[in-house]
């Protein structure tokens, strides 16, 4: 989903360890595209949640149990 360029079908049947392989992937090579993000001036958003890694993969496990405990 949204910027690993998965559905949502894609998503829920992906494994928790293919989305982490993924992330990591992107993360790596928006990196390389634009940086680090390590400019000390910056400031982040006030109210906002920093995209790390286990961030973004608590988001996947809920939207995954969410979405089987539709199915039952």
């Amino acid at each position: 989903m949204g910027w690993l360029g998965l559905t949502e079908d894609e998503t829920l049947d992906t494994s928790i360890w293919a989305l982490e392989l993924a992330y990591e992937g992107k993360v790596e090579m928006l990196k390389l595209c634009f940086g680090d993000g390590s400019d000390p001036d910056a400031e982040q958003t006030p109210g906002t949640v920093p995209a790390t890694k286990n961030n973004v993969l608590e988001v996947f496990r809920t939207l995954k149990s969410k979405a089987k405990g539709k199915a039952k």
